[in-house]
C-alpha cells in the first residue's frame, strides 16, 4: 500500500512538473513575443550576439583550392585611392542575413579596409585627428590578430635582394580559399 502511494505521488509530482515547464516555456514564449513589439518571434532572427551563422560560406563549401602567386605589381600603390576603392563590392564588405536582415561585414573586407586605413596613415599621416588614431592603431592590431588566425606555414627562401639578404616571397604560389565566391556569395545576399 505504501509503496503504491509513493508511486502515485512520484507520478503526480512528475505531471506537476511537467505542466510547470510547459507554463514556463509558454511564459518565456510570450515574454519574447511582446519584447518584439507583437511581430511574430523569428528563432533564426540574428538578433542576438551569439546566434548566426560563424561565416557567409559554409566553410566546407569553400575549400583551401585557389592558387595565389606573389608577383610585382603596379596595381594597388600607396598613393592609388580610387584602386583601392575597386576592391570592395557594392555596399562595401556589408551583407544582411536572416528574416530581420541583420547588418554583417565579411572579414575579408573589414581587413581590406585596414589595410586602406594603414595605407592611408602612412601615406599622409596629417589626415589623421584622435578618431582615425585609434582606428589606425586598431586596424594594425586587427591584421596583426588575423595573419596569426590564418597562420600560413608555406616556406619563403632567403635569397639576395637589392637591400641585402631577406625574403619578398616573389613567385612563391599559396593555397588560399578562392575569394572570388566570396564576392559572388557577397553579392546574393546585397539585393
Amino acid at each position: 500500500m505504501m509503496e503504491r502511494r509513493r508511486e502515485t505521488y512520484a507520478s503526480v509530482g512528475a505531471a506537476v512538473l511537467l505542466a510547470g515547464a510547459i507554463l514556463l516555456n509558454i511564459c518565456f514564449i510570450l515574454v519574447a513575443m511582446h519584447n518584439q513589439g507583437g511581430k511574430q518571434l523569428h528563432l533564426n532572427s540574428y538578433t542576438t550576439e551569439s546566434v548566426f551563422p560563424n561565416s557567409l560560406i559554409p566553410y566546407d563549401e569553400h575549400p583551401y583550392d585557389a592558387q595565389l602567386t606573389i608577383e610585382e605589381t603596379l596595381h594597388y600603390g600607396p598613393t592609388n585611392d580610387e584602386e583601392w576603392l575597386t576592391l570592395f563590392p557594392k555596399g562595401g564588405g556589408y551583407v544582411r542575413l536572416g528574416p530581420d536582415r541583420r547588418l554583417f561585414r565579411v572579414t575579408m573586407f573589414h581587413q581590406l579596409y585596414c589595410l586602406n586605413i594603414i595605407r592611408k596613415a602612412i601615406v599622409d599621416a596629417s589626415w589623421i585627428n584622435e578618431e582615425d588614431r585609434n582606428t589606425t592603431t586598431f586596424c594594425f592590431n586587427y591584421v596583426h590578430q588575423l595573419s596569426l588566425c590564418a597562420a600560413s606555414t608555406r616556406l619563403e627562401p632567403v635569397k639576395q635582394l637589392t637591400s641585402g639578404i631577406g625574403v619578398n616571397g616573389l613567385g612563391m604560389e599559396h593555397t588560399c580559399r578562392d575569394w572570388s565566391l566570396v564576392y559572388t556569395s557577397l553579392e546574393q545576399h546585397v539585393k
